[in-house]
């Protein structure tokens, strides 16, 4: 149960994962890619590994951002923290949708749906920090209690 309590509000933890996660899938699926293109005999094989290369710093400095802002969220808890992680998290939600509706191949779809997946889960807790108010996050806010205050029971002692 600790380890839910935690992940309700821990967005820097989660973007180091997310970065983790996306850069190794993203090697994988780019090696899968580039030994494709070395099979064939096109010639445009140190035009991918060049891209390839440009495409992983890129990735690679987007999702440090995203470790910065989710870090800089968690630490502060900050609304508008929250929500510039919120929209990030969108668009890389969206560059993910567009991978994934156009796959090179059956594991870049699975990366791209597992990218999908943490971006969300990291836009969830980015929107519970919002919704928190800068206050602590709890599972569910106290409501009042209508009429009288709550009381502690009391215990009836006999004596003999």
């Amino acid at each position: 149960m600790l380890i839910i309590m935690r992940l309700r509000y821990n967005t820097g933890q989660a973007t180091v994962v997310q970065f983790i996660v996306v850069m190794l899938l993203g090697f994988v699926t780019n090696a899968i890619s580039l030994a494709g293109s070395a099979s064939r005999d096109e010639g445009s094989f140190a035009t991918d590994l060049l891209l390839t290369v440009f495409i992983l710093i890129l990735q690679a400095f987007w999702l440090g951002f995203l470790c910065v802002v989710g870090f800089a969220a968690q630490d502060k808890r900050n609304r508008s923290l929250a929500l510039l992680l919120i929209g990030l998290e969108g668009i890389t939600f969206m560059v993910a949708l567009f991978n994934a509706r156009h796959p090179g191949n059956p594991v870049a779809l699975m990366a791209s749906l597992l990218h999908m997946a943490i971006a969300i889960y990291v836009a969830f807790m980015a929107f519970n920090i919002y919704r928190a108010r800068g206050k602590r996050i709890v599972s569910r806010p106290k409501q009042a209690v209508a009429g009288r205050p709550r009381r502690r029971p009391t215990t009836h002692h006999t004596t003999k």
